[in-house]
């Protein structure tokens, strides 16, 4: 989570460009994917209640990650990055959750 609110916290115009379109709703994706993908290996054993917190928690956090980013000087808060993170967030945790429960 620190490093996320690290790279948030990076002013846009000194990011390279990735040289696609979209790219940074890819790493939104990607950032919330890698945090659903540890918050779900941090809870053993993994019930239904702690995936539903694992993937509330993400949204919260990540709504909070956008409204940071509204102080940060070339950065804007934006609700497709929002959705974005939720998509990444929910997508790895239930993933993850079900490969978990598999083996």
């Amino acid at each position: 989570m620190v490093l996320i609110l690290s790279i948030s916290a990076i002013p846009t115009n000194t990011i390279p460009a990735l040289g696609f379109r979209h790219a940074d709703k890819v790493a939104h994706f990607f950032e919330y994917s890698i945090l659903g993908f540890l918050a779900v290996q941090s809870f053993k054993p993994l019930n239904g209640y702690n995936l539903f917190y694992i993937i509330f928690s993400g949204f919260i956090f990540g709504a909070f990650d956008e409204w940071w980013q509204s102080f940060i000087s070339d950065r804007c808060t934006s609700l497709f990055d929002m959705l974005s993170d939720n998509f990444g967030m929910l997508l790895s945790s239930i993933f993850f959750y079900k490969s978990s429960n598999e083996q």
